[in-house]
């Protein structure tokens, strides 16, 4: 009897620690707010409020061309449901940093498919961003949404040239592209700081965690081009 407490007690206390754990890496509440397309609060079930921000991708802005579109999208997702939130972080703004699940549907991941969200190469690590990439390509090529437009600009470009104070933000990246260039995207080795074409037999390789909209972008961020592909 005094063998079997010994091995009791230590696992009752072991799952007081693990129990708790485990439930506060997931968020349950009723989506009460969408301020924008990766943003939005959820009440709990203790009538807490959680501001959510969605890991790993990242919606135009409210001031940009398709960012009310990426709101009212998000909306028609989440707005007045029940949520579950899988946690993965915390932003400097206090924000939860996680995948949002409703009816079953990865809002995070349907947001990237109908194109109303780039995936955010900085900061999306997780083994099933890449599969996020590939669906971002595809919305890409086939022109949906916010790809419907060849000049549409990153998020984080429109904020960064915001910040600066440089006119015509929303359309400050336009450029003159060759045929097929609109459509190619690129991908960084956050190792080798190699970037590689969407065309290129690298493109997907284990460390090709930053994405770029062209040349430039991955060239102002440091990053060489392949020497295979010489994208």
């Amino acid at each position: 009897m005094k063998r079997i407490s010994s091995i009791v007690v230590p696992v009752l206390i072991l799952c007081l620690f693990v129990i708790p754990f485990s439930y506060a890496s997931v968020i349950i509440g009723k989506v009460t707010h969408v301020a924008d397309g990766d943003t939005i609060t959820v009440r709990d079930s203790l009538n807490q409020k959680h501001r959510i921000r969605l890991y790993g991708i990242d919606c135009p802005e409210s001031g940009q061309e398709f960012g009310r579109e990426a709101t009212r999208y998000a909306a028609r997702l989440t707005a007045g449901k029940k949520a579950e939130v899988i946690k993965y972080d915390k932003d400097r703004y206090g924000r939860v940093v996680g995948v949002v699940m409703v009816d079953g549907v990865n809002v995070n991941q349907r947001l990237i498919e109908q194109g109303y969200a780039w995936k955010y190469g900085r900061y999306c690590k997780e083994p099933f961003c890449r599969d996020w990439r590939r669906l971002e390509e595809k919305a890409r090529n086939e022109k949906i949404g916010l790809w419907n437009d060849d000049t549409a600009v990153a998020p984080w470009d429109w904020r960064r040239n915001k910040r600066d104070g440089k006119p015509g933000v929303s359309k400050f990246f336009n450029r003159v592209v060759s045929k097929g260039e609109a459509n190619r995207s690129y991908s960084g080795n956050v190792n080798s700081r190699v970037f590689h074409g969407s065309d290129c037999k690298h493109y997907d390789c284990k460390n090709c965690l930053e994405s770029f909209t062209d040349r430039n972008q991955a060239k102002n961020k440091g990053y060489k081009p392949c020497k295979i592909c010489s994208p």
